[in-house]
C-alpha cells in the first residue's frame, strides 16, 4: 500500500496533523486541498487515526465496529429518522483511506454517475451561489436549505448544503450542525452526513456507511457523522437522497417517525 509522510508540527500551534494523502490514486493534491485540510485539522483538533503514516485504502475496524453503539452511545430516547430495515447495500464495501481527509478510493463514479449524484441533491448545475432549482431534487424542498457551497469543513472541490443557523438543534456550536451533508467531488462521490447514532448503527449494519474518522474523540465526541458511500445508480440515488433528508430533519430537531430509542430492559 502507498505510504503518505507526516506533516512537520506547525510552530505557535497546539494542533498537529499527523498524516495527509500528498497523492492518492487520483493525483496529487493541490495546495488549496493542503490548506482545507489542515483548516479543518485546525477546526476539529487534527488527528490522524491511523498514526504517523497513512496505509491507503484501510478502513479502520472500529469505524464498522456495531458494538460502539451501546446503552452509553446511543441512549434511550434518540430519534430515530431513518428506518431500521434500510435496505442492505449490494456487494463489498468501498476501500476508504483511514486519515484526513476521509476519502473513499474505490468502488468511485464515472463523470456522469458523479453528475446524476450531484443533480438528484441539488437539483441543477453546481457552483458556488445556488443552483438551478428541480422539484425532484432534495436541497430544494428543504425548507431554509441552500446549495451547493463551498464547505466549511472539507477539501474545496467538496459541494455542501447549509441551512438558516437559527434552525440548527443539534450541534449548534459546529459548522457541522448547519453544514448537514455535503457531497465530496467526482474523483471521490461520497458523501459526510450528520444523522443520529441510532440511524449511523442502520447505516452502517447495512453496508451503506461507516463512521467517520473523529467520531468518538473530543472534538466529535458522538456517533453520528458518518460517510455514506457513493451511490451507483437511481435506486441508490434515491436512497442517499433519503438519508439526507432523514439528516436535515434530525439536525433540525424535527419529530423523528420511525420514533426513537425505547429503555433496556435491566436484567438479573
Amino acid at each position: 500500500a502507498r505510504r503518505h509522510p507526516p506533516l512537520p508540527r506547525r510552530r505557535g500551534s497546539a494542533w498537529v496533523t499527523k498524516c495527509m494523502p500528498c497523492s492518492s490514486p487520483h493525483g496529487r493534491a493541490t495546495s488549496a486541498t493542503l490548506f482545507a485540510l489542515c483548516a479543518m485539522a485546525a477546526m476539529f483538533g487534527g488527528a490522524s487515526a491511523g498514526g504517523d503514516t497513512c496505509d491507503t485504502g484501510t478502513r479502520l475496524d472500529e469505524q464498522i465496529d456495531l458494538t460502539r453503539f451501546t446503552a452509553k452511545t446511543v441512549p434511550a430516547g434518540t430519534p430515530i429518522h431513518i428506518d431500521p430495515a434500510f435496505p442492505k447495500r449490494r456487494g463489498e464495501r468501498p476501500e476508504t483511506l483511514k486519515c484526513l481527509p476521509h476519502s473513499q478510493l474505490s468502488q468511485n463514479p464515472d463523470e456522469a454517475t458523479w453528475v446524476a449524484a450531484r443533480d438528484a441533491l441539488f437539483g441543477g448545475k453546481a457552483g458556488d451561489g445556488g443552483v438551478e432549482a428541480a422539484d425532484a431534487a432534495v436541497v430544494p424542498r428543504l425548507r431554509g436549505v441552500t446549495g451547493p457551497h463551498r464547505s466549511l469543513v472539507s477539501v474545496p472541490e467538496t459541494l455542501a448544503m447549509w441551512m438558516p443557523q437559527s434552525d440548527v438543534a443539534v450541534d449548534a456550536e459546529s459548522p457541522i450542525g448547519r453544514e448537514f451533508a455535503h457531497l465530496h467531488g467526482p474523483h471521490d462521490g461520497s458523501l459526510h452526513v450528520r444523522v443520529s447514532p441510532a440511524d449511523a448503527r442502520t447505516l452502517i449494519a447495512a453496508g451503506w456507511a461507516e463512521l467517520h474518522l473523529l467520531c468518538g474523540t473530543r472534538r466529535i465526541p458522538h456517533l453520528g457523522l458518518v460517510m455514506v458511500y457513493a451511490p451507483r445508480d437511481e435506486e441508490e440515488r434515491a436512497l442517499v437522497a433519503s438519508v439526507v433528508e432523514a439528516s436535515y430533519h434530525f439536525v433540525r430537531g424535527d419529530e423523528p417517525p420511525f420514533g426513537v430509542v425505547a429503555p433496556r430492559e435491566k436484567t438479573g
